[in-house]
């Protein structure tokens, strides 16, 4: 008597596992669903209905995919000089458009004579060729 967990997984097994490996796009399964016998793709399929992935993790069926973040090499910080800007609106403008930090700034009277950001990355070359303001690399 043929035991049918032995078997190979069937196609609809197959489609199964696909179908609720979509809802985990974080994840990616390791194991090859082509030599799956159709009581590991049964337990598969439970596990994975049960969102028990870190059992799944644990035994090297799915991994981790790393996240865009952790896919990007870590951008170093840069520090820019910010000058002759005509009002402080210019100024905020540019440090928010680039997401920098204000480090340190000098004003004589109401006038921003300068103000030293902390950027991560470097500046891309349309956003400093989009301001009036002297931007330099310190």
């Amino acid at each position: 008597m043929r035991e049918w967990h032995n078997e190979p997984a069937s196609d609809l097994q197959k489609k199964k596992i696909l179908s609720l490996m979509s809802l985990y796009p974080q994840y990616k399964l390791i194991v090859n669903l082509d030599v799956l016998k159709k009581g590991q793709a049964h337990s598969l399929i439970g596990l994975l209905l049960e969102k028990n992935l870190s059992f799944l993790l644990e035994k090297r069926i799915l991994e981790k995919e790393p996240s865009e973040r952790e896919r990007e090499p870590l951008k170093e910080k840069q520090i820019y000089r910010i000058s002759e800007g005509e009002d402080l609106a210019a100024y905020s403008v540019f440090r928010n458009k680039v997401k920098g930090k204000l480090l340190q700034y000098e004003l004589h009277g109401s006038d921003i004579v300068f103000q030293i950001i902390e950027v991560l990355g470097e500046i891309p070359a349309d956003v400093l060729n989009a301001t009036d303001l002297k931007v330099e690399k310190l």
